[in-house]
């Protein structure tokens, strides 16, 4: 399975809480592989082969993790795929066997696109409270208030939740935003997503990742676009809402583009966790895809 979504949606997150709550499920052990650091597809198997602290003689690396992976029940976790794909890919439709007790669990911001593969698409935190217990605050104000510095007044959910909208439910940036409420207030944190969501940085120690400020999560992913891709995702920053492909075509005339590649551009930016996108499930209705903030705040900065 590959679980997908935007950059700081939680794609790692939810593959670990997934990982310790089915520790008893695999006898031979819960593995896991980050390759945030991997520059090269052809590493992702010396990357697993020293997780899984194999020994590796004349064989070939794959093979070895092969036999060792199909012999055994276990839960392989194999993190940030998206930048060495075809490795990943390659490791997958090599590790399938209907017979094995192992599992595969890859996070990455597109599907591996292998036959084998069951896609979880992770979306953003629900920014409206659930009708069947309306009393509940909505997902991505109970993340804020629980990462806040401290208890909420009586009067700042709604202040809470016009933030978490600004930066689109993502777990992320939510996370980010609340740790300035040691030094900002509610309107001023408001005020200032509102003005560039992606500009949130993580305050203090941290891992020096990708995730570090939002900017760099999300230029995680422009970096893989080609050329092509990165001038759409540019000229869709204009939009601030939903949008179709006659639009989409409309923002980007006057550029180098061919029409022609408009809608395949559209299809990759969404397969990539880009674009969200709706498709029409009736006769006459088109299609929509929409930035989400955070995303086009991000692209602006490339006009």
């Amino acid at each position: 399975m590959t679980i997908t979504g935007p950059g700081g949606s939680g794609k790692t997150r939810l593959a670990i809480e997934v990982a310790l709550v089915s520790v008893k499920r695999f006898p031979d052990g819960v593995w896991f592989v980050d390759l945030t650091t991997i520059t090269d597809s052809r590493l992702v198997v010396d990357a697993i082969t020293s997780t899984l602290g194999l020994v590796v003689g004349d064989r070939a690396l794959l093979e070895t993790i092969v036999d060792y992976v199909r012999a055994r029940q276990l839960l392989l976790v194999i993190d940030n795929c998206e930048h060495v794909l075809e490795g990943v890919a390659e490791t997958a439709e090599a590790l399938h066997s209907d017979g094995s007790g192992s599992v595969l669990l890859t996070t990455s911001r597109e599907p591996l696109d292998v036959g084998t593969e069951a896609i979880w698409e992770l979306a953003p935190l629900p920014l409206q409270a659930d009708t069947a217990d309306p009393g509940v605050p909505p997902a991505a104000t109970q993340l804020f208030v629980a990462r806040m510095a401290g208890p909420p007044g009586p009067d700042d959910l709604p202040l809470i939740g016009q933030i978490c909208e600004a930066v689109d439910g993502l777990p992320l940036a939510i996370e980010l935003a609340a740790a300035r409420t040691r030094w900002f207030s509610l309107a001023e944190i408001l005020q200032q997503v509102t003005d560039d969501p992606s500009r949130l940085t993580r305050i203090g120690r941290g891992p020096a990742d990708h995730r570090t400020t939002l900017w760099n999560a999300i230029e995680w992913s422009h970096q893989l676009l080609t050329p092509t891709e990165q001038t759409i995702h540019r000229r869709l920053s204009v939009l601030p809402g939903l949008f179709t492909l006659p639009v989409a075509t409309a923002v980007t005339q006057g550029t180098d583009l061919d029409v022609a590649d408009i809608p395949g551009g559209l299809a990759r930016l969404a397969h990539r966790s880009l674009l969200m996108s709706s498709r029409a499930t009736h006769g006459g209705r088109p299609s929509v895809f929409r930035q989400l903030d955070t995303v086009r705040a991000h692209a602006r900065h490339h006009q």
